[in-house]
């Protein structure tokens, strides 16, 4: 059962740190997850040699996101 006095009184200032550290890992993941989208919709759109690349580099930047985010819910 949920007591609001015992949270209270175990309130912890790092705990605090690592959730707002690890949401803001989450929202960095949207905006990687939106990056992606956005070079989607760029290199359909804009016809060049470099859309491989910039692919390529969208999604690796989606994927160390990820896995950075999930190595901080697992280290904290």
């Amino acid at each position: 059962m949920f007591n609001i006095q015992d949270s209270i009184l175990n309130f912890s200032v790092l705990g605090l740190v690592k959730l707002m550290m690890i949401a803001g890992m989450a929202l960095y993941c949207g905006f990687a997850v939106v990056l992606v989208m956005q070079v989607k919709i760029m290199t359909e759109t804009l016809e060049s040699e470099a859309n491989r690349v910039v692919k390529i580099a969208g999604i690796l930047h989606l994927i160390l996101a990820i896995l950075l985010t999930a190595g901080m819910v697992v280290i904290l």
